[in-house]
């Protein structure tokens, strides 16, 4: 049942795998496999990683990670830390997400397990990219690529060669970005010896300015502040052009956009104008999201009291200090979640 899991998850269908993954579980139980249930709790976390459900993926890791750790299973206690780091970088807790990847690197080196020294290396590479120790993090995924190159593993090697690629966008690096690129295109044509799909440097990010008319002059500092770090940011007058339906392009835009930032004041709260139908298609938007997924970001540009249906999520005050800083870390944090980078 296990294996069958496996196969499913392999195949995309990650909730037909939780099904034959619960009934592996409940086998185990019965018979007394610790070493099967822990595993297959890990495989449980793991699935549920991947559909987005982060609060159920880190229960079972725990549950996974206590019972590795009982009866000395090294090898899935390291694979379990990954696991957690993987949850906690989705969670934007990259501290803890270091931490565990940390533990997972210290084990697969004392167990000589190397095709997993370089997944907790790629992680931890990872984190350090999100902390902008970006230096830090082009050594560690340098040491996995060395890893992965001496086993061989290519489809693994375009992943962090994926990754370098983002980080040297990143730091406006881009002869070496391209290279990357080059790099990947070439391994992709020669796995299985067939000529692959172009490998392309990523997509910006995209956001839209949700934003009331009276409050322009402070949406465009912003827009330009975004734009600068690569992110294609969604604003009315620079996007609609004569001739559209102004109501239908927006709708559109909130539909492809990755994030929504709703910018508030206490002007726009006095206002009935449009930017009222914009949070209700937003909020819309926001039901069909994963929950915990990065998605409406309210952006308060005054001592503005947050209405209660934003008040649920966690706002940025741009009027700040730090306002704008706080701001362009949290997407960095969903760009790196889309697998995308900024300047």
């Amino acid at each position: 049942l296990g294996n069958l899991g496996n196969v499913y998850a392999a195949l995309g269908d990650f909730r037909l795998a939780i099904d034959y993954y619960e009934k592996r579980v409940n086998i185990a139980k019965a018979i007394g496999d610790r070493r099967g249930e822990g595993i297959t709790f890990g495989n449980l976390g793991s699935a549920y990683i991947k559909l987005g459900e982060r609060y159920k993926a880190l229960d079972y890791c725990n549950k996974a990670l206590i019972i590795a750790q009982q009866i000395g299973d090294r090898r899935s206690e390291a694979i379990t830390y990954r696991y957690l780091g993987d949850i906690y970088t989705i969670l934007g807790e990259i501290q803890s997400a270091s931490k565990h990847y940390k533990n997972a690197l210290e084990i697969d080196r004392e167990i000589g397990n190397r095709s997993d020294e370089s997944a907790a290396l790629a992680g931890l590479g990872n984190t350090q990219f999100l902390l902008n120790e970006f230096q830090h993090a082009a050594d560690l995924l340098q040491q996995a690529l060395i890893i992965i190159r001496e086993i061989g593993e290519r489809q693994r090697e375009l992943e962090v060669l994926e990754k370098l690629g983002r980080l040297y966008i990143r730091t406006g690096e881009g002869k070496k970005a391209s290279g990357i690129y080059a790099m990947m295109q070439k391994i992709a044509n020669d796995i299985d010896g067939q000529a692959q799909a172009p490998v392309n440097e990523p997509r910006q990010l995209r956001a839209f300015l949700c934003h009331s008319a009276r409050d322009k002059e402070t949406v465009r500092e912003l827009y330009l502040n975004l734009n600068k770090r690569g992110i294609d940011v969604w604003m009315d007058e620079t996007k609609i052009i004569p001739g559209q339906t102004w109501e239908l392009e927006i709708e559109k835009a909130i539909e492809t956009s990755d994030v929504i930032l709703i910018c508030l004041s206490i002007e726009s709260a006095k206002s009935e104008g449009y930017i009222h139908k914009e949070i209700k298609v937003a909020l819309d938007r926001a039901d069909k999201i994963p929950e915990n997924e990065i998605f409406i970001i309210p952006c308060r540009l005054d001592q503005v009291d947050m209405p209660p249906r934003l008040a649920k999520y966690q706002w940025a005050d741009l009027f700040a200090t730090d306002g704008l800083e706080r701001l362009e870390k949290t997407l960095a944090i969903k760009a790196n979640n889309l697998g995308l980078a900024l300047k």
